[in-house]
């Protein structure tokens, strides 16, 4: 699937909102109509370019910024209803956690924010890394995973605000991307194109997997479909569609 219509942007994010895709534009968020391939509206983040997204209710989509800001925005009418910056560099990645009660940011300054949705309020921050974070997702309904350009996947307890457990991936390139499976599994990509499966119990490598794509020198972001297939965007705006054994 290439995206490289949509315009120049810098990472591809893709939200499901109502039959609707979101993607991150150079300038813009672009709304897409799923059915029919077509641009319906692009949003203004206001607060620097788009980066990360994530679908927070039907019509609210939560993200975040070159410039630090988190922001919210509702997809109907086309207006943001919150906005804040928190971070002191891009953010790099934004999730849900404990049922959409917490929305969680990591950027290149290094830094965890968590949110709390019910009051649109930022609840805290914790350092994770002196160098920047490439990604983050919820773990087992309730931990929370980030991943660095140090190569490590840390495990968070986000309410004792600790890191319970480490895992060192050794990819060849740097890690980009992180997602944790519907089956528990939690892969991690990085570029070169290099995936790698993980069990999520005892933290051990399953399998590496090396995609080769014409120009495509990242694999971030990773994300699961409703069918249970994992799709890769790549930096050349092109998503490849891969069976859960990342098989294409």
């Amino acid at each position: 699937l290439d995206m490289g219509a949509c315009g120049s942007q810098k990472n591809v994010k893709d939200v499901n909102v109502g039959g609707q895709v979101m993607v991150g534009e150079k300038e813009h968020l672009v709304v897409i109509d799923a059915g029919k391939g077509t641009q319906t509206c692009k949003l203004s983040p206001n607060s620097g370019k788009a980066r990360a997204l994530v679908q927070i209710k039907t019509n609210l989509v939560a993200g975040g910024t070159d410039k630090g800001s988190t922001m919210i925005w509702n997809v109907k009418t086309k207006k943001y209803v919150y906005n804040d910056k928190k971070h002191k560099d891009e953010v790099v990645d934004i999730t849900t956690a404990e049922n959409n009660t917490r929305l969680v940011t990591v950027g290149k300054d290094g830094v965890m924010n968590i949110w709390d949705l019910a009051l649109n309020k930022h609840m805290k921050f914790l350092e994770v890394s002196d160098k920047t974070l490439s990604a983050v997702c919820e773990f087992n309904d309730g931990g929370i995973l980030t991943a660095g350009q140090d190569g490590i996947v840390r495990l968070w307890d986000i309410r004792e605000d600790k890191c319970v457990r480490e895992l060192k991936t050794n990819h060849k390139g740097t890690l980009s991307s992180l997602i944790q499976l519907s089956d528990g599994k939690i892969i991690t990509g990085a570029k070169g194109v290099e995936i790698k499966s993980w069990d999520s119990g005892k933290f051990e490598e399953l399998a590496t997997h090396e995609i080769q794509l014409a120009n495509s020198a990242y694999a971030k972001p990773i994300k699961q479909l409703n069918d249970g297939n994992i799709a890769i965007g790549m930096k050349d705006f092109s998503i490849g569609i891969y069976s859960p054994t990342l098989e294409l």
